[in-house]
């Protein structure tokens, strides 16, 4: 599990790591990024060969729960 996928990094890190890093990880590895950290028209394409599944949480404060949602940031 990799949280914060990106944080800080300038555009060559970046795409480093799209290029050459995700795609060699381990067959079970979990992702958790935000829509600014792995772009979804931008970076998402780069690694979509490589996902098998992808989930989005989204957060309800007044209900305070997160609900699981099939895609990335879908809205």
């Amino acid at each position: 599990m990799i949280d914060t996928v990106m944080g800080y990094l300038d555009e060559s890190s970046r795409a480093s790591l799209l290029e050459n890093y995700f795609p060699k990880l381990s067959h079970q590895t979990i992702l958790l990024s935000t829509d600014s950290e792995i772009r979804k028209h931008i970076d998402l394409e780069k690694i979509e060969n490589f996902i098998a599944k992808k989930f989005t949480l989204v957060r309800d404060k007044e209900n305070q729960l997160t609900e699981v949602v099939e895609g990335y940031f879908p809205n």
